[in-house]
């Protein structure tokens, strides 16, 4: 869709409310028809945008998990439980805060951190049977 000087003004100000790239956001509304622009809005685009530009195509939920913050990172808990013996071992999982997108992080960070957490019971012999949990 070609926009009008208004429809930019729009998408800018909505862009910088939710703290978003104005070029990106003018790129998704050149994708846009006029009937959905005019159903959705500036907001809508610029949520369509940063979904369309965003590093996480799917990921997990750390909503409401968190139990530590820092200024650049944050950490969920996560408890490997032994299915021979139900012993259970709790750690924490440090995420970059730059990997987290509407509190979703990465499939692939996260299964990254869960086999690198898991390599610390192989001495063990029970890192094919750790389960996990968070």
């Amino acid at each position: 869709m070609k926009a009008t000087r208004k429809i930019k003004e729009e998408i800018e100000k909505a862009a910088n409310e939710a703290g978003f790239s104005v070029e990106k956001a003018l790129k998704t509304l050149a994708n846009c028809s006029p009937s959905i622009y005019k159903a959705i809005g500036a907001a809508g685009v610029v949520r369509s945008s940063i979904q369309v530009n965003s590093r996480v195509d799917c990921g997990i939920s750390i909503l409401g998990k968190i139990q530590k913050k820092t200024e650049k990172a944050v950490a969920v808990n996560i408890t490997f439980i032994c299915i021979h013996t139900d012993r259970e071992v709790k750690r924490l999982m440090w995420i970059p805060k730059n990997l987290i997108n509407e509190n979703l992080v990465p499939e692939w960070f996260w299964h990254k951190k869960i086999q690198e957490m898991k390599s610390e019971f192989s001495g063990y012999g029970a890192y094919n049977s750790l389960a996990v949990k968070y």
